[in-house]
């Protein structure tokens, strides 16, 4: 499954991904034998993460698409990607999923909702889980050199991420969204800021199965064919420094633990006088009693 990673940043796109493929239904994965990206057309890019031998056609198709089009703006060009994303999906599902149900095409699949509505749910789930693996990150700039970037998975489902300015897929995804939130990354910081939550979101992420260690980094400008890049040694040594961060910053427990003993004291405290409470509580009751015997006993001797 593996990672890529995008930011918006100064008007350009900084992108970071590992080297990890799988392949086989993911049975088998081999690093640092593939650049995860690909171009469309001039103004556009995409990352991948999933199984080569599904996407490959996916990527084709979406390929052969945007080279074709005219389309300038971010919505219609996301679309067009969604639109051919979901007719390659149904030639990958007639070559992947149905031929274990003895089903030639998507159109047989789709009468079995009326005609064998449990036998549809069953290929249905299996097609599911087939999707899990579909992730694909769209990085590019519109007409009017603005950076953008969304996400198309599972059935062609669009994500745009503009607004959080990052995105994130693969199987360490969450956990690179979680880093860039936590931070919390922002457009605004600068470009080499920028870049090192990058590229900490991917250290973080590779502690998820099948993310790679061998990472590269490059940045992304409007109108320029050629790309910076930041890799091998520098990003082993920026990786060495974010591990050796303290985990517990200085005097974060210190605080904790005064604020702790405080209340500890308050607390024993509190328990000293319920127990005082509760011993002058029983002590008044046995007097009562001893009273109230004594009482009695008087009673009867005077009779």
């Amino acid at each position: 499954m593996t990672i890529c990673a995008a930011v918006i940043n100064s008007g350009k796109i900084i992108a970071v991904k590992d080297t990890k493929l799988s392949y086989f239904g993911g049975s088998i994965s081999s690093e640092g034998i593939l650049w995860k990206q690909r171009k469309i057309n001039n103004q556009w890019q995409v990352m991948f993460s999933g199984d080569i031998s599904t996407l490959t056609p996916m990527l084709d198709a979406i390929e052969e698409a945007g080279k074709k089009s005219r389309e300038k703006g971010l919505r219609q060009f996301a679309r067009l990607c969604a639109s051919a994303y979901r007719e390659e999906r149904k030639r990958i599902i007639e070559d992947e999923v149905l031929p274990d149900y003895d089903l030639s095409t998507y159109a047989e699949y789709s009468a079995l909702k009326t005609s064998d509505p449990d036998l549809f749910d069953a290929i249905g789930t299996k097609i599911s889980e087939a999707e899990e693996g579909w992730h694909l990150l769209f990085g590019g700039f519109d007409s009017k050199r603005k950076p953008h970037l969304f996400v198309i998975s599972g059935r062609g489902k669009i994500q745009y991420c503009d607004t959080a300015g990052f995105a994130a897929i693969g199987s360490g995804g969450w956990a690179a969204h979680i880093a860039l939130a936590t931070y919390p990354y922002t457009s605004s910081l600068g470009m080499a800021e920028a870049a090192y939550c990058l590229l900490a979101a991917k250290f973080a992420a590779e502690a998820a199965e099948g993310v790679g260690k061998e990472t590269y980094l490059h940045v992304q400008a409007p109108g320029e064919e050629l790309q910076s890049f930041v890799i091998g040694a520098t990003i082993d040594s920026v990786r060495d420094k974010w591990r050796n961060l303290p985990r517990i910053p200085d005097g974060a427990a210190e605080e904790i633990r005064a604020e702790l003993t405080k209340y500890d004291g308050l607390m024993k405290r509190a328990r000293t006088r319920r127990q005082q409470m509760k011993g002058g509580r029983r002590n008044s009751l046995a007097a009562l009693a001893l009273g109230d015997g004594t009482s009695s006993s008087d009673s009867q001797t005077s009779k």
